[in-house]
């Protein structure tokens, strides 16, 4: 079983992203950044045959 961890930053200027990440945004422009990490190690609520 794999959990999903998210975390979300709002009021980012759009110039502290990487290009990459920025694209056609204009740096200065506020955004929120919205980041979801899978974690696919298993969980000690998972039952012990799946871990």
């Amino acid at each position: 079983m794999s959990t999903l961890k998210k975390t979300i930053v709002e009021h980012v200027c759009s110039s502290d992203l990487p290009d990459r990440f920025r694209g056609n945004i204009e740096p200065g422009t506020p955004v929120t950044v919205i980041v979801l990490a899978e974690d696919d190690r298993m969980s000690d609520e998972a039952p012990r045959y799946l871990r």
